[in-house]
């Protein structure tokens, strides 16, 4: 027998590998992969272009269907609710019997959390009854009152 092998033995070459076509029904799938990827990638930027992003270092206005304002920091806009954290909200006008409602003189905020029944300082709002929501401005009066 013999034990001695020799270590600077050399592996056999592979044998170059011709390169490979693609068949026309492989380059057909390949190009339909790619149109269907940019069109997904199309309507997907088209349908999100639309929207509104919270901005999240900004208070966002909440307008109900009711006249009532709620103003706060916008957690999401999925779902059937939106959350608003750290909540303020505008009383709501009487509307006298000519159907014009008073106009404050000065902008009135109540924060949530403050009522007699003691409620967190989160209010969940059904997107049911939402008009919009829009993000303000640092110069918004309502920020300044907020400040206050």
């Amino acid at each position: 027998m013999n034990q001695h092998t020799n270590v600077h033995q050399r592996p056999a070459a592979e044998p170059i590998q011709p390169h490979r076509q693609f068949s026309p029904s492989r380059m057909h799938v390949i190009i339909i992969v790619i149109v269907v990827l940019l069109l997904g990638f199309a309507i997907s930027w088209l349908y999100f272009k639309g929207q509104q992003r919270i901005m999240t270092d900004r208070y966002q206005a909440v307008h109900l269907e009711n006249g009532q304002v709620f103003f706060g920091k916008l957690q999401n806009t999925n779902g059937k609710f939106l959350t608003l954290r750290d909540a303020y909200y505008t009383p709501l006008q009487e509307v006298k019997s000519d159907g014009k409602s008073e106009t404050p003189a000065q902008l009135s905020l109540i924060k949530v959390g403050e009522e007699v029944y003691g409620p967190e300082r989160s209010v969940s709002i059904a997107l049911s009854t939402v008009q919009y929501w829009e993000n303000l401005r640092a110069d918004s009066k309502v920020i300044d009152a907020i400040k206050k």
